[in-house]
């Protein structure tokens, strides 16, 4: 594979990843003037910036192997949260760890489930160093935090999610019970959250500790460390992997007064209450809870979350520049999902295939590649694995093919996405016509009915939840905000019917790549 890393100094590669953040929000500061990002403003003049990158399962675990194997759910077998990721399938790690690269994790994974355990060993994923924290924020941050910060442990206790799983109940070597410590921290900690209505919403609060105990500032010194203690001639992956701004919304207090109030944009209103034909997933109880009287304040903290990652990537190009690599890293910054912050009434992700949902942050930067670009054709995670191939001019994973068969395809496809190194050069013609996005269940909603599966193309998005749950059909062009259905429009009937046979093309095919696990059997008898 011809690739633009082919050098005789292996490059640098940095994936700076972000948890839950749409590519809408991380754009807003700049058309709003509500808050500043002075570093991704950097690295836009360094690199590309692809306004139309896609999701192809907005939740985490999903999503984040697509990123890592560059296939699709039937290809990794991971079609929703809960279905952990075989470290037996090839990914772009391991890819990197065995041509040479020293390899690094620092963050959020989630490549296994939180009900087996809080802590997991993600080195069998082709990691030489693995420092994890995530979501349930049990785990090594707050042994880190207990070690060094004593004073800010039951604080760091007090934000923990999902604080009755069954790991915590015999933690560690001593078998301490977590889920004791932190109820009786969460009860202790009274944390400074937003007060609405005379109440406090538990999910919007400032940090109760001091910046540099948080577990955001943890992962960036991590990576720091991995980077400044590496030998200059051995080549790095650095995986940056950020929990924020997943909710809940935690910004350190300084970043919420960067953020400007008065110039956040209002949400967009539930114009599909006004829709008779509606996708029935939106009346299940608590799918859209509506927009709440402290819709500003939420979004005040969530893009402070932003603004505080904007300062990590800074840290981040400091340690790059004083490791004298800088010139020859490659840095990706994205994330894997969007959140949608109350637009339409609905916050958080899963089903409902709004923008900011299914349209995701994407920048590539580094060295012979084109600087202050913006591409505006249909990319998705898919492509990443085989873009670190290209930049890195690393062979992809071999597919175990039966001997006494003869393939007649001179090439069998590997990965599902495409390298997205020419856009980055200023070649390369559009090579999809759509984007397709796919959801499962969605907490207690189970059955198909709430099955969301998107086509998505430059001037429409389509949307079909089976069982008879309903369709949606938005004219992006005349309609940017999705706001009036027009899947039973006479006027789209045409238009419906193409993408319907679209649609149908895509759940037939995004079978391809099958399961790398398995033997391929594309044959023909001669």
């Amino acid at each position: 594979m011809k690739g633009a890393g082919r050098m005789a100094e292996k490059p640098d590669i940095l994936l700076f990843m972000m948890d839950q953040l749409a590519a809408k929000w991380l754009e807003c500061g700049e058309k709003t003037g509500a808050f500043e990002l002075p570093n991704v403003e950097r690295l836009q003049r360094m690199g590309t910036t692809f306004t139309r990158a896609y999701t192809p399962n907005p939740v985490c675990m999903p999503a984040r192997a697509t990123i890592a194997t560059g296939l699709l759910g039937e290809g990794h077998r991971v079609i929703e949260n809960g279905y952990e990721l075989s470290p037996e399938i090839p990914n772009f790690m391991k890819t990197l760890q065995q041509s040479g690269w020293r390899t690094g994790s620092f963050g959020k994974l989630h490549f296994r489930t939180y009900l087996n355990g809080p802590v997991h060993d993600y080195r069998e994923y082709g990691f030489d160093v693995a420092a994890s924290t995530d979501d349930v924020k049990i785990g090594e941050w707050t042994d880190w935090v207990k070690e060094k910060y004593p004073q800010f442990y039951e604080a760091a206790l007090s934000t923990a999610a999902f604080g009755n799983l069954p790991g915590l109940k015999a933690y560690g070597e001593d078998k301490t019970d977590m889920q004791k410590l932190v109820a009786a921290a969460k009860k202790k900690i009274k944390k400074n959250c937003v007060i609405s209505g005379g109440l406090p919403i538990e999910n919007l609060y400032t940090l109760p500790f001091p910046d540099e105990v948080s577990q955001t500032e943890w992962i960036t010194s991590k990576a720091e460390e991995f980077i400044m203690s590496a030998d200059k001639d051995v080549p790095l992956l650095i995986n940056a992997s950020y929990v924020q701004p997943h909710d809940p919304f935690t910004p350190p207090e300084g970043c919420v007064r960067l953020v400007d109030p008065d110039r956040i944009p209002e949400p967009l209103q539930e114009t599909w209450k006004k829709d008779p034909g509606h996708p029935k997933h939106f009346d299940y109880p608590g799918i859209c809870t509506g927009i709440p009287a402290y819709w500003r304040e939420a979004r005040q903290y969530y893009f402070a979350t932003i603004v505080c990652l904007d300062q990590q990537l800074g840290r981040l190009f400091d340690a790059l520049e004083k490791r004298g690599k800088l010139e020859n890293t490659y840095i990706i910054l994205l994330s894997d999902h969007g959140e949608q912050l109350y637009d339409n009434g609905i916050v958080s992700k899963h089903n409902k295939h709004y923008d900011s949902c299914v349209r995701v942050p994407l920048m590539i930067a580094g060295p012979r590649l084109e600087k202050g670009k913006t591409c505006e054709e249909l990319v998705q995670l898919e492509d990443i694995f085989p873009t670190i191939l290209d930049l890195t001019g690393t062979q992809g994973p071999h597919l175990r093919v039966m001997d006494n068969y003869y393939v007649s395809e001179e090439f069998m496809p590997k990965l599902a996405g495409y390298s997205l190194v020419p856009f980055c050069k200023g070649g390369r013609k559009p090579v999809r016509e759509y984007a397709y996005v796919e959801s499962y269940r969605y907490w207690s909603t189970v059955r198909p009915l709430h099955w969301a599966r998107s086509i998505i193309t430059k001037e429409y998005r389509y949307t079909y939840y089976p069982e008879g749950g309903g369709e949606q059909l938005f004219d992006l062009k005349k309609d940017p905000d999705e706001s009036v259905n027009v899947a039973v429009s006479e006027k789209y009937a045409a238009v419906r019917s193409r993408l319907r046979d679209m649609l149908l093309d895509r759940l037939i095919t995004k079978d391809d790549p099958k399961c790398p696990l398995g033997c391929q059997f594309e044959h023909e008898h001669p």
